[in-house]
Order: structure tokens, then sequence, then C-alpha cells
């Protein structure tokens, strides 16, 4: 066989070898599972149907902006505004669910706020698990605008859901699934609880599992998401 020959097959060979190479890249890394479409519906289902009111708390809803949507290509965003009757006293709920865990990266509050003007006043870990009886650890934030004469503060938990199960306080576990070919076409949530900033942290904390209590269908239904090896 001459050596032009056997160049000409060697080389037809590589060439098979970096096509191959491309389609597992392109499987595994671009095309979504057949399963995950279904598994957003649920996910959307669920957040529709968390209920308005509960105890003597009613919600309602507010406007998301378009643009949100469509920057976050999200599937679904939730933000809610629940007033304690009894009191005049309000919490605000925020979800946001992407289909594509890269979608999320970056929008969280240490970023988001202080570009909308806030400044960050405190950021602690907490773990919120004494208060809902469920393994959950977030990061509590103050973020605050304006001067002594006409000051804002708020204070929020945030933390992170992923479709294997996880709850994580901060984005590195979003970080983390959108490396992993099985996890980030299932997505990611963000879940945000706004709770008044005049409460000890103590009342804070168990008002915040009072709402995570709520939010445990759709919790459950967006760890639902990888199927286990």
């Amino acid at each position: 066989m001459k050596a032009r020959d056997v160049a000409t097959i060697v080389w037809a060979g590589l060439v098979f070898v970096l096509l191959g190479g491309v389609m597992v890249e392109h499987r595994l890394y671009r095309e979504a599972p057949a399963n995950a479409d279904a598994y957003h519906e649920r996910v959307k289902a669920a957040i529709d149907a968390l209920p308005y009111s509960f105890d003597a708390w009613v919600g309602v809803d507010g406007t998301v902006p378009e643009a949100a949507v469509q920057m976050l290509h999200a599937n679904r965003i939730l933000s809610r505004r629940f007033e304690h009757m009894p009191t005049g006293r309000s919490v605000q709920v925020l979800i946001v669910h992407c289909t594509d865990s890269r979608d999320l990266i970056g929008h969280y509050p240490p970023v988001c706020y202080p570009a909308n003007g806030w400044s960050t006043r405190a950021e602690e870990p907490i773990d919120l698990s004494h208060a809902t009886g469920a393994d959950v650890s977030a990061t509590k934030y103050r973020f605050g605008r304006g001067d002594a004469v006409d000051e804002q503060e708020m204070d929020l938990f945030n933390f992170m859901v992923l479709p294997d199960g996880t709850l994580a306080p901060d984005m590195r576990a979003v970080e983390r699934a959108s490396q992993d070919y099985r996890k980030k076409f299932f997505g990611a949530a963000q879940v945000q609880i706004l709770v008044p900033t005049d409460l000890d942290v103590d009342v804070q904390t168990e008002l915040a599992g009072r709402f995570i209590e709520l939010l445990e269908p759709v919790l459950d239904e967006i760890r639902s998401g990888v199927p286990a090896l």
C-alpha cells in the first residue's frame, strides 16, 4: 500500500473520530433529554398551583416584567406578596425557575440588588432546618438604600433548588449543575423570601420557615428532575 493511500485512510479515520466526538458532545451537552420537557411542565403546574391564601395570609401577584422572563428563558417566575390580615405585615415570595441552569448563573441577590441601587449591608449563611423540618440551608441578606432622612431596608432569605434534590445557599451549586449534562437541561430554581425588617431574626427565621412549608409541593417537584442512574 502506498504511503499516500495510508495517509488517506488515517485521515479518514481521524475525521470519523472527530465527527463522532462532535456528535457525542452535541448529544451530551446540547440536546435536552426527552423527559426534560415533561418535567418542566410539572414544575410549571406546581408553581401555578401555589395557593393564594393560608391561615390569615392572603396573596396578591405582582407584575413580572416580560424582559426578565425572556432574559432568563424562564419556565416560570412567580412574584407574590402575602399580607397577614390581623397585623398588616407582608412577606414577598419570589420563585424563578429556568429550564437551563446556565441561564440562572449570575442572577441572584449580591448581583441583582446592587445593580438596582441597593447596597449589601449584611450577608450570612443560615440554617432553616429547625424552622422547616427539612434540610434547608439559605443565605440571609440585608440590603439598604437612601440616607438617614429617607432610608429603606429589606431582609430576605435566598436559596437555590436543583433537580437532583439539592437545596443550596448560593450560586456555586448551580454553577456545578450547569457543567453536568445530566442536570443542566433540567434547570434550576431560585427562591427568595422577603420578610419585615422590624422583626427579630428568630421571628424572621420562623416566618421564612412557614413559607417554605407552603412551598414544599413546588420544591419537591423541582427536586425530582434528574432520574437516578
